[in-house]
């Protein structure tokens, strides 16, 4: 049988839950010492300090991984931007062979067009 909450419990157990309330009332209704309150105020004050020192630590260790995740982030940019740099001069290298080959091509055939005038030409001229 599973107890799915404290008023569950509490009612599997009815005298157990009785004889605990009754205690409790019990350590309530004493008037606590000044020994008793010097201690609990102590207690208190440790408590309070094991707090604050545990959010100093989180807060540390947050500001670190703040810090560790920025400086990642600024790495990442730059070799992003490296590679972008170096992709970009690629990309315009390719333009500029293709260009290159674009003219050859075009001279190439400007030279044949002129060999075929020459060639009309002479035999034109021979006839």
């Amino acid at each position: 049988m599973s107890v799915n909450n404290v008023t569950d419990a509490n009612a599997l157990f009815p005298q157990e839950f009785k004889n605990a309330a009754v205690k409790a009332n019990l350590r309530r209704t004493g008037k606590p010492t000044e020994s008793e309150r010097k201690r609990a105020m102590e207690m208190f004050g440790k408590a309070l300090r094991d707090c604050d020192k545990a959010t100093e630590r989180m807060m540390d260790k947050h500001i670190e991984s703040v810090a560790k995740s920025a400086k990642e982030l600024a790495e990442y940019r730059k070799r992003k931007a490296q590679a972008d740099r170096i992709k970009a001069s690629a990309n315009e290298q390719r333009l500029l062979n293709e260009k290159i080959l674009i003219s050859r091509i075009n001279q190439r055939n400007l030279l044949e067009e002129m060999k075929t005038d020459d060639i009309n030409r002479r035999e034109l001229l021979s006839r």
